[in-house]
């Protein structure tokens, strides 16, 4: 925005409870993205973890930014097929991280 008095216009920040900031998408440019939204009041930015792999590297991440970023430690329904009890082990360890939580997803569309 370039009018000074619209750059914060609510007197909180907000809350982003679903970035995928560790796709590869995001690999040149993570570091600008995450001092982007922080600069513009976009906190705590929540990392989802979809599978044991992203949410290692999610609370990983998110342990770099205490209580400016957290991290999801769960399961996407696309990856479930490939769950079992060492994986869940895993994630219910990273979900005790203290920028972790723990998430459940409904299976809803993505269920045969």
């Amino acid at each position: 925005m370039n009018n000074p008095d619209l750059r914060h216009p609510l007197p909180h920040s907000i809350v982003d409870i679903g970035v995928n900031l560790m796709h590869r998408s995001f690999q040149q440019d993570r570091e600008q993205v995450v001092e982007r939204a922080l600069s513009n009041r976009v906190t705590p930015l929540v990392i989802t973890g979809t599978n044991l792999r992203s949410s290692g590297e999610a609370a990983r991440y998110a342990g770099r930014y205490p209580g400016k970023l957290y991290a999801t430690a769960g399961v996407h329904p696309h990856d479930a097929k490939h769950c079992n009890e060492d994986i869940l082990a895993q994630l219910k360890e990273l979900a005790a991280l203290p920028q972790v939580s723990g998430e459940a997803s409904i299976c809803g569309s993505w269920c045969g």
